[in-house]
């Protein structure tokens, strides 16, 4: 059975667990607890932490009705906030997230406070430093796909330095933006149905990219499910192991650009002019080496591996002094590539 299918419902298996040192160990535990998870990046200005409580008399999990949540970077306090918001449901109990901004950067020293309907916890964290890309080159190629045809595709050499001396650990990750922005009325318009000049929709998705081509994300083992196949890394983390020191150049790829969507359906054509400017963000995150085997175990924890009877269930680092859950800091390097503007003002 897989139990958990994105990062942050991890929080499941956080909230039916207790500590054995600092792992994660499934069983209640005898006092109320605080249970936070987070996926904080030093790329954000706003950040979420999600949260709920063990209910110790009821053997259950319960709903945050208040809470408080400080940020200190540095030992000063950078950020805070006592809103609570729906996150996602958990049965009958509502998992709430607070959001708050805080500048963030590698290096920092972070502490993180909250105070939930009377219960503490804290985390600690240094950010690691940040690695930069680098460079990306992009080429176009033909691959051949399920069906054994040739399609084309968008390759990318993706070229970062390790730092040296140390164990590393990163994920990759890849965005796509995209802006329309109103330029120009190319018709009378006296009833005003068409949208003003200016008028701006944008588009945001992240890329599902295709790493079966990089050793170093996909182990190329088959164990008959693609979608929930451990071995293909669909989270796109790795270790410098075999580059240690070095510098190295990750090869993955994607569809040709040309058929990533516009932000909007064009409304109006031939009556309204838009101005179309879009990018591709590439990502690489430096982590802990905890953060690491977290996200590595929720990956596998989600593959079809963790049906098997010879394996037992794994257990998840924490970090929530006073508490349980994982609340990881990241450091993001980016590099955009800029596709240039195109108008659209016609059939």
């Amino acid at each position: 059975m897989r139990k958990y299918n994105n990062i942050l419902t991890i929080i499941i298996s956080a909230v039916i667990a207790s500590a054995c040192e600092r792992y994660i160990r499934l069983d209640f535990w005898e006092n109320p607890e605080v249970i936070a998870n987070g996926y904080i990046s030093t790329a954000d200005s706003v950040h979420t932490v999600t949260i709920i409580k063990s209910d110790s008399a009821l053997n259950k999990f319960a709903t945050v009705n208040s809470a408080r949540l400080q940020c200190f970077v540095n030992g000063s306090l950078a950020g805070e906030t006592d809103s609570l918001s729906l996150f996602a449901t958990y049965y009958d109990t509502e998992i709430r997230k607070m959001e708050f901004k805080a500048e963030i950067k590698p290096g920092d020293d972070v502490r993180i406070a909250i105070e939930a309907d009377g219960l503490n916890a804290e985390i600690r964290e240094t950010v690691p430093a940040r690695l930069p890309i680098l460079s990306v080159d992009t080429l176009t190629v033909l691959r051949r796909d399920s069906n054994n045809s040739q399609v084309e595709k968008t390759e990318h050499r993706i070229t970062i330095k390790d730092i040296p001396g140390e164990n590393n650990f990163y994920r990759l990750t890849m965005e796509y933006d995209s802006k329309a922005v109103v330029e120009e009325i190319l018709v009378d318009d006296p009833y005003g149905y068409l949208p003003e000049v200016g008028t701006t929709e944008q588009g945001h998705e992240t890329i599902k990219f295709d790493n079966s081509q990089e050793p170093v994300l996909n182990k190329r083992i088959d164990t008959g499910d693609s979608d929930h196949n451990y071995y293909n890394n669909s989270y796109n983390i790795f270790t410098d192991a075999m580059f240690r020191g070095s510098t190295y150049s990750l090869t993955v790829l994607t569809p040709p650009y040309r058929t990533f969507p516009s932000p909007i359906f064009i409304h109006h054509p031939g009556e309204v002019s838009y101005r179309i400017s879009r990018k591709v963000t590439v990502r690489l995150f430096s982590m802990t080496r905890d953060a690491y085997t977290y996200l590595d175990g929720l990956q596998f924890n989600d593959s079809n591996l963790s049906d098997t009877y010879l394996i037992e269930g794994i257990s998840f680092p924490h970090n929530v002094i006073g508490g349980r859950g994982f609340i990881t800091i990241m450091a993001a390097s980016d590099y955009v590539l800029e596709f240039p503007d195109t108008v659209i003002d016609s059939y």
